[in-house]
């Protein structure tokens, strides 16, 4: 019986990973809410065992929990984990997926908002892969880092990888219900905007009311086909380079 950790990252296609691939991989219990009661009825379980904690290591937002790795060392010895799975991003385009996050969970902040009060803290995330490779490495830990990107671009090729990491074993692509993304992030500089006057004003009772009643939160509007038109009318999009500025 093998005992693998997906430790995230949060933005990074976990929730591709957790509704379309891991419920499907054969000889494989996969256990996406982690908690010590769960934990202790596993012992007599014989085939593999997937945890998928995004939080693993710390929760990036809204307001940066900082990273650490005694965090992660500590899931681990609770789940007796022998490998760990990492997916990872670049820095400055996964900083622009958390601004967008923030939106999604109904704050209005600007960009240049969300960086000043979070800075510090994010950048303990910035090297985060290469400190949990050698946290691994000193715990004899078997480790699998997979790049964000390649889920997407080289998927089949990807996922063979992380199936035959978890227990040796092919996988059968037909098995894969959904290979879409589920999440939109729309950075148009219009989407934004709007996003975050829809935002403050649900922060309103009165907006709060007249969203419920009308069932069009700003997020399944700003994610649907109102949120593609602004993207298009958009004079300018948020992109890595404004991170780069921004975190210097």
């Amino acid at each position: 019986m093998t005992r693998v950790l997906h430790a995230g990252f949060h933005k990074t296609g976990s929730s591709f990973l957790q509704n379309a691939f891991f419920p499907k991989l054969k000889n494989v219990l996969f256990i996406r809410k982690l908690d010590l009661a769960t934990v202790r009825t596993l012992s007599s379980q014989d085939e593999s065992i997937l945890f998928s904690n995004e939080a693993a290591c710390g929760y990036p937002y809204p307001i940066t929990e900082e990273f650490s790795t005694a965090r992660l060392e500590s899931t681990l010895e609770i789940t007796k984990c022998e490998k760990v799975l990492l997916v990872k991003r670049e820095f400055n385009s996964w900083v622009l997926s958390l601004y967008f996050q923030t939106l999604n969970e109904q704050h209005f902040w600007s960009l240049q908002e969300f960086i000043s009060q979070n800075r510090q803290n994010l950048l303990t995330w910035k090297n985060a892969p290469e400190a949990i490779a050698q946290m691994c490495k000193e715990r004899g830990t078997d480790l699998l880092v997979i790049d964000q990107s390649d889920l997407y671009k080289k998927q089949a090729n990807t996922l063979q990888r992380i199936s035959f990491f978890i227990n040796g074993s092919n996988y059968d692509p037909a098995d894969i219900i959904s290979q879409e993304r589920h999440n939109v992030s729309r950075y148009g500089m219009c989407t934004i905007k709007i996003y975050r006057i829809l935002n403050r004003v649900l922060k309103n009772k009165i907006g709060f009311a007249l969203g419920r009643k009308i069932r069009r939160l700003p997020r399944k509007l700003i994610q649907g086909r109102i949120g593609a038109m602004l993207d298009r009318v958009s004079p300018a999009h948020l992109a890595s380079t404004n991170i780069e500025k921004l975190m210097k």
